[in-house]
């Protein structure tokens, strides 16, 4: 708990102590008492057609709605509670008077290595720990802050911890004994603000992003979570280990011995005690591929691993006809496309025959005696596999069609059209069963975070996981990852962990009890229309999609098929060809959100804004966008989250970093400034007389080295332009272009001419 909580949180705290909660100034005996008052006026909400209406209001039935919502503070569609919360707040905290703040102009550099941060993935996430260095800056305890796309709700979380002193201290602020917040800054103690949390209205068109982010920010009985996750894991254990077995140096003999045991009853293999068991750890798929001369069938993983040598071949010869093949040949390369072999079957949950990529099992790798081990598949395994199935999943589970678009439909040439095609047969019997013991339990705080550590290894227990081929090839760990980030990329060798393993696993990472929860409020919905009146809120910070880089309702959908309450795109803010949505469509509705936040917002308040992309067209829609709302930009610094994308790391055009933009709503109605037209000439200027200041600099080399890489120029002259609200006038690949015949490069850094080392003679 933290060393000092905001007033509201105390009082809270003291009422838990008499047996009493209090919510919204009504008290209630229990916590259940409370949500059961607060569901029922959900629940005729959501029985009038009108409250359906509101702009981004999820696709799902009352009662998923009503089962995922824990009232007032989250609900699982539009919060029709904020207008309370807002006048409940007025009560509890004065306008302060005299409110004045410089924009914030640090860079800003924090990891995502933080236990909790990575207890949940997201497509795009800032690290809280980033966002309090904003809100300690910005705001004072108990002000209202609002995030209108939300994702994984670490906003919310960090207004929270705002209240926590080792949490402050971490950061590198100092907090006197009257909890006064200090940081050294060019050698002066500056006084930001009282330690206290803040309270939080978290708001997000995804479902999948709100549930994400009621877990992240409500509180748990660890003891009770581990007690109820262990009960489960070994129910679950106790019915489907059996599935996940295989022989240990098998001869033929215990196999032909094992096949008699699998026809009468799979299930006795568990308790024989004949055979030396072992328990898979997982097991590599393969597509298999087929010559386009001689019709010759090729296991993939066989044609292009080459376990000697520690590489995977891009070429390969058909083993009967010695074509030179690939699976995707490029360019001028000689080598023919090997077809991927398709095959019929009957699909139970369908109830018709359906054309799927034909995969076989290529290596199994198993735990026996505290070692591991692998070995390629056996005359056991391979009918274990057929007996597996053979079974018939009597638990339910998703079987919606994937949604419209380009990333949601990229697996539709290989068979994987619908949601439960992207699980084996073992790991889809083990989810739909783990989820309907979660869903018998009583308490849905704790019913909810169960569900949490579902939806945080799906990327594990599904097809989408991958095989990182350097950790494998070097026998580290880690070779098997969450996939192509991004996307819904399925590869051509599939790692297929077992589900138990992976909820597990997860179960593990889940255990934080988290902040109370009590000051944050959680919508679900579009920002373009607010369930909030006017001139209400503090500070605002977001991080809205960046045009077409994530496809996050496509990316959403194995998650809320699950939880059956799924996105409704009509008001999803994006570039997408698949919704009909091209940048002008995406820049209406990015002006819709902020200037839906400019009427909620007090006036002289800051609006912190994350953004990054590589397109100048995409950047200026967005300056466009904040400028028609009515803020003014005042400045734009970096964020930099330290790890980025596979492409950060691999081409010079992606972005390395996020920029934060700092925005003000004037106090009055005034002229804000124009969005001017930027020129090339002034760009090159700008990168000239910035590579001249970083020559006469008495900083570190590693700080100079990292100002020189190209992608971090780019931010640089970007955050130039956007602060002085003026048009990006080169995307980064053209930018990248020109900068290489401007100036010269030394090992992939930028100098003017006349700092270039020499090149050393070879």
């Amino acid at each position: 708990m933290p060393e000092q909580l905001s007033l509201i949180d105390l009082h809270l705290e003291n009422l838990r102590e008499e047996g009493t909660v209090e919510c919204l100034g009504l008290k209630f005996s229990s916590e259940e008492e409370r949500r059961n008052y607060f569901s029922k006026i959900l629940e005729k909400k959501l029985r009038d057609p009108n409250f359906k209406n509101q702009d981004g209001f999820p696709k799902a039935s009352v009662e998923q709605i009503l089962k995922l919502s824990d009232p007032p503070y989250y609900t699982a569609c539009p919060n029709p509670f904020l207008p309370q919360l807002i006048e409940w707040l007025k009560t509890r905290k004065p306008n302060e008077i005299r409110y004045q703040r410089e924009a914030f102009s640090a860079d800003v550099t924090e990891g995502k290595n933080d236990p909790v941060y990575s207890a949940h993935s997201y497509h795009t996430k800032v690290p809280h720990k980033a966002i309090i260095r904003y809100l300690l800056h910005y705001t004072s305890p108990g002000d209202v802050v609002f995030d209108g796309f939300c994702g994984t709700g670490m906003t919310g979380l960090a207004a929270s911890l705002c209240g926590d002193r080792k949490t402050i201290e971490s950061l590198g602020y100092a907090v006197d004994n009257k909890g006064v917040v200090k940081k050294l800054e060019k050698g002066k103690w500056i006084p930001f603000s009282k330690l206290g949390a803040r309270t939080a209205i978290l708001n997000d068109l995804s479902p999948a992003a709100t549930f994400i982010s009621y877990n992240y920010n409500t509180s748990i009985n660890a003891h009770t979570l581990q007690r109820e996750a262990t009960r489960i894991a070994k129910e679950i254990s106790d019915e489907f280990e059996w599935m996940y077995l295989t022989l240990h140096e098998a001869s033929s003999k215990q196999q032909l011995e094992a096949k008699k045991i699998l026809s009468r009853d799979a299930r006795k293999l568990v308790g024989n005690s004949i055979l030396p068991i072992a328990k898979i750890n997982h097991i590599l798929w393969s597509e298999v591929l087929e010559c386009g001369k001689c019709r010759e069938e090729i296991v993939y993983w066989s044609a292009v691993v080459d376990e000697k040598a520690k590489k995977v071949r891009s070429n390969f010869s058909c083993p009967k006809c010695k074509t030179l093949l690939a699976k995707s040949p490029k360019g001028k390369d000689k080598a023919k496309k090997a077809n991927k072999v398709k095959v019929k079957k009957f699909d139970e949950t369908l109830g018709v025959s359906v054309s799927q990529v034909k995969m076989v099992p290529v290596l199994i790798n198993y735990s026996f005696s505290g070692k591991k081990f692998s070995k390629k598949p056996d005359a056991f395994d391979l009918q274990l596999l057929k007996k597996v199935e053979g079974l018939k999943v009597n638990d339910w589970y998703p079987q919606d069609r994937m949604p419209e678009g380009s990333e949601a439909r990229r697996n539709d040439d290989s068979g994987a059209t619908h949601v439960h095609h992207f699980y084996s047969k073992r790991n889809l019997a083990i989810l739909a069963s783990y989820v309907r013991k979660i869903n018998a339990l009583k308490d849905k705080s704790l019913r909810n975070r169960l569900m949490f550590a579902k939806t945080a290894s799906e990327r594990i227990t599904s097809k989408l996981a991958s095989v990182a081929f350097s950790y494998y090839f070097n026998g580290g760990g880690g070779f098997i990852n969450a996939g192509r980030k991004g996307t819904l990329y399925v590869s051509s060798v599939i790692p297929e962990v077992p589900a138990l393993t992976s909820l597990v696993s997860r179960l593990d990472t889940i255990h934080f009890e988290g902040p109370s929860g009590k000051n944050t409020f959680i919508s679900t919905q579009s920002s373009t229309k607010l369930n909030l009146p006017d001139s209400c809120l503090d500070y605002l910070f977001m991080d809205p999609p960046f045009g077409s880089n994530i496809f996050y309702s496509e990316l959403n959908f194995l998650w809320e098929a699950w939880l059956r309450v799924v996105t409704n795109i009509t008001h999803e803010a994006i570039e997408n060809r698949g919704q009909n949505k091209r940048l002008a469509e995406y820049q209406n509705l990015m002006t819709e959100c902020f200037r839906e936040a400019f009427r909620v917002l007090k006036p002289g308040r800051w609006f912190t804004l994350v953004f990054s992309n590589t397109q100048a067209a995409v950047w200026n829609a967005l300056q466009k966008a904040i400028i028609d709302s009515g803020f003014e930009i005042v400045s734009a610094t970096a964020l930099n989250k330290k790890q980025g994308s596979v492409n950060a790391y691999t081409t010079n055009t992606a972005v390395k970093q996020d920029l934060a933009i700092s925005a003000i709503k004037p106090k009055r109605a005034i002229t804000t400034k124009a969005f001017s037209t930027g020129s090339k000439e002034e760009m090159w200027t700008f990168i000239e007389n910035r590579l001249t200041k970083l020559s006469r600099s008495s900083a570190k080399n590693r700080i100079q080295a990292n100002e020189r890489d190209p992608r971090i120029l780019f931010d640089r002259a970007v955050a130039h332009f956007v602060s002085q609200s003026k048009s990006i006038p080169l995307s980064s690949g053209e930018f990248l272009t020109e900068l290489e015949k401007r100036f010269s490069c030394d090992d992939g850094l930028y100098f003017i001419e006349s700092k270039v080392k020499p090149k050393r003679a070879s």
